[in-house]
């Protein structure tokens, strides 16, 4: 009897153990499929491989099965039931391949691999001419492309390499764009480009950023600064005579300007060899406080020579347009006016006249006079008012250049107002010169 109780007590212990343990089984959960990293494959291999695995928390992966979801042509998976498998009979196009795992649960996940196989040829690119860009300047272009003899090119990318400072591409990912933020200097940027099969390359330009040229060529430059009279041209021709009063420039610098006074106020340069150019242009920024009432009615910036047809006669001036000299000044109807040469007869000489742009007192001007051998022309605030065209030939004069008048008793042509500044080139300023001197701040 002792016995037969104690394999029932057993029995019962054995059922309780079984059934705490039956009870505290943890749940089946979804595995984990993992069909390994993206890849570029070149066209030129036989063969690859996708490694693939599974993960469970709890029981075992019993299944692998890989598939191609989409691709250019069927591959041939060589053998679709293992974690690792290679791949054959491709061609050149991006392919997706499924991996599908199966648990001991019966549960299932599935993850998915991009495969690129490219056709092994790399596309080219060009970055587009060396260039040299003349300050002053807002934007330089970067004229970029790129080719392939197989897919599309699908991406442009501009870095610069090296350089002075950093400037702004202002759109790194276009073939071509603009460069602005620059300072002179050499730069070199890069264009990487890539087709359609992930392949890419890469090619430079260089970049030549040069200082403005707006000191070359000087033979007189009048900055005024501090009241100075001296010419900083770096050809000696300082002012030798001035009774004109030191003012305040546009910018409401004091002692950077002169007032002339419309009546006895003019400065005097010695006449000089560089004084003498076969090609010129005249700068000037004033504010004219009135204008001269005189008989022809000039009001004379500069000039070199009296009368005004000697030979290698110039000026800069405002006039009375179309007004004769013996008729009253019309004060509303005064324009710029340059000359070269000589202008007596009229038209004999390289003239050009701003009469659509009038000169109204009070106000800044900076007029510019260029000729370079065949034409003249004539900018207000750095805007071209006139072109005319006029072959001539100057052989100078050995007169002195006057400012602030012009050195003839009968048509002295006082000037009356402020003037900032003064420059003359021996040669011809094109539009970017003037639009530089127009925006300079000394």
């Amino acid at each position: 009897m002792r016995s037969i109780l104690k394999t029932l007590s057993a029995l019962l212990l054995s059922i309780l153990v079984f059934s705490c343990q039956k009870d505290h089984d943890p749940p089946a959960t979804t595995p984990v499929a993992n069909a390994g990293a993206d890849q570029t494959i070149q066209l030129s291999t036989t063969s690859f491989t996708l490694s693939g695995s599974g993960t469970t928390t709890n029981g075992h992966i019993t299944e692998y099965l890989w598939t191609q979801l989409s691709g250019p042509n069927t591959a041939s998976i060589n053998n679709a039931s293992s974690a690792s498998t290679t791949v054959s009979g491709f061609i050149a196009g991006t392919y997706s391949f499924q991996l599908k795992v199966t648990n001991s649960y019966g549960l299932t996940a599935v993850d998915a691999v991009t495969i690129t196989i490219t056709s092994g040829i790399t596309p080219v690119a060009n970055a587009g001419a060396d260039q040299t860009v003349q300050l002053p300047l807002a934007f330089f272009t970067l004229s970029g492309s790129g080719t392939t003899s197989a897919g599309i090119i699908t991406g442009y990318q501009w870095s610069r390499i090296s350089g002075p400072n950093t400037p702004a591409i202002n759109n790194t990912s276009s073939a071509s764009t603009s460069v602005s933020g620059f300072v002179a200097g050499t730069y070199q940027f890069q264009l990487q480009v890539t087709n359609s099969f992930g392949l890419s390359a890469k090619d430079t330009v260089v970049i030549n950023v040069v200082g403005d040229n707006l000191e070359d060529s000087l033979i007189a430059w009048y900055k005024f600064t501090g009241g100075s009279l001296k010419d900083s041209s770096g050809k000696a021709n300082d002012i030798v005579f001035n009774n004109a009063t030191v003012t305040t420039d546009r910018f409401g610098n004091l002692n950077n300007a002169y007032l002339f006074n419309g009546s006895t106020s003019y400065m005097r340069v010695n006449n000089s060899t560089s004084l003498n150019p076969k090609l010129i242009s005249i700068m000037a920024i004033v504010k004219p406080n009135g204008f001269y009432v005189g008989l022809c009615h000039g009001n004379n910036l500069l000039s070199k020579g009296t009368p005004d047809n000697v030979n290698g006669f110039y000026a800069l001036r405002f006039i009375n347009y179309n007004n004769p000299c013996g008729s009253p000044t019309n004060v509303d109807n005064e324009s710029s006016y340059g000359v070269f040469g000589n202008n007596n007869p009229v038209g004999s000489g390289a003239e050009s006249f701003a009469d659509t742009s009038l000169i109204k007192a009070n106000q800044w001007y900076n007029v510019i006079y260029t000729y370079d051998g065949q034409f003249a022309k004539l900018y207000i605030n750095g805007l071209l008012k006139d072109v005319r065209t006029k072959i001539i030939t100057s052989s100078g004069n050995t007169q002195d250049l006057f400012i602030g008048k012009h050195n003839d008793s009968i048509y002295p042509f006082w000037f009356n107002g402020v003037m900032d500044e003064i420059r003359i080139y021996e040669k011809a300023l094109d539009q970017a010169d003037v639009t530089a001197l127009n925006k300079l701040k000394n």
